[in-house]
């Protein structure tokens, strides 16, 4: 890591989906800790965001924590309301 990159901290994993027509691409939605906030991203992976949100309670991060997994939410029901995705476990071996 370079000195311009910022730092994640994974807090949570909210959702990971697989495409079933690229089995080998999972789509994942974690929750990550940053020096100045938490930030909820989505993405086949580091180099792959395909969205983020960030989430700024000052001394509250409970409350950050709560709306970011509300937000998480709402993209998941997004997702599979397109065909073609699978839900896969957010627990276990990470394949």
């Amino acid at each position: 890591m370079t000195p311009h990159e910022p730092s994640f901290e994974r807090v949570e994993t909210c959702w990971r989906l697989r495409s079933r027509e690229k089995a080998d691409r999972v789509l994942e939605c974690a929750i990550y800790a940053t020096a100045i906030s938490l930030e909820l991203r989505a993405g086949y992976g580091p180099d792959d965001l395909l969205k983020s949100q960030a989430f700024v309670d000052g001394a509250n991060v409970e409350s950050a924590e709560r709306r970011a997994r509300v937000v998480a939410q709402q993209w998941l029901k997004q997702l599979i309301a397109t065909p073609g995705f699978e839900q896969l476990p957010t627990w276990g071996p990470q394949e």
